[in-house]
């Protein structure tokens, strides 16, 4: 009987992927994903359109930010709602996962916005020999810098929790290559300055760039009604109706609860 109720239990138990909620972390990340496709088609264009690039990684910034971000920490928001130790163990390992990952990615796409920002600033102080441009590219460019490396130290922590559930390609190596890229404008930023308009850098940044997405989700058609559904089943489609215990109970064998043909 013990056995048979055990089995009962775990074949109607909500699972652990819908008690944490991990289908919506991984849709707004997968969201984002796309997202970074687009971004990476706008940076191989022929004629690279700064203003594009930089608004498509501010719409990555808020995406990673605030979206995945907040799915992410909803994961561990409930600790004690975990039905055993190997779900809050899974929740956790989750939590660390998708944390450090997406906080790599905040940061790198932070800095690669300020990048472009300094670069479109740069370009313009060189064409029309204004300190004041320069000034400004100096700032957003040695911004740029900072928040790098901070992203480069997260995706290494990234790297770390990401080992012991799935195999991944390090970013160490694009990282490295993308901040020789950031270092080369900061230094030719730096170059002027010192040589010619002796300015420093300017106090104040630039606002950030307005997001732009080329993206949109797909809304996920909610499957019919069956008449072959118990309530139960039904209600399993709903993370909100999932029972306090997550045991989604047997029908009453008083009642039909599927049409016989």
């Amino acid at each position: 009987l013990i056995y048979k109720k055990k089995h009962i239990d775990s074949a109607h138990r909500a699972s652990t992927d819908l008690r944490l909620a991990l289908p919506e972390a991984w849709a707004q990340l997968a969201l984002a994903e796309a997202q970074t496709a687009t971004l990476n088609k706008a940076c191989n264009a022929t004629h690279i359109e700064w203003s594009l690039v930089a608004a498509l990684c501010s719409d990555q910034v808020q995406r990673y930010g605030n979206n995945v971000k907040g799915h992410v920490e909803a994961l561990v928001k409930a600790a004690p709602d975990a039905a055993n130790v190997k779900e809050w163990a899974g929740k956790r390992v989750s939590h660390n996962f998708l944390k450090a990952h997406v906080e790599f990615k905040r940061l790198y796409f932070t800095a690669l916005a300020r990048y472009c920002s300094g670069v479109t600033l740069l370009e313009r102080a060189i064409s029309e020999t204004d300190e004041n441009l320069n000034s400004k590219a100096l700032a957003e460019l040695g911004t740029a810098l900072a928040i790098h490396k901070d992203a480069q130290s997260q995706a290494a922590n990234f790297v770390t929790t990401a080992k012991p559930i799935t195999f991944i390609h390090d970013p160490a190596q694009p990282l490295q290559d993308s901040l020789d890229l950031l270092k080369r404008a900061y230094n030719r930023a730096n170059q002027l300055d010192t040589s010619i308009f002796h300015r420093g850098p300017c106090p104040e940044l630039q606002p950030f760039p307005q997001p732009k997405s080329l993206i949109t989700a797909t809304p996920f058609p909610d499957p019919g009604i069956s008449n072959l559904w118990t309530p139960e089943v039904w209600n399993a489609f709903d993370p909100q109706k999932v029972p306090e215990d997550g045991v989604f109970r047997i029908a009453s064998a008083s009642r039909d609860c599927c049409a016989i043909s």
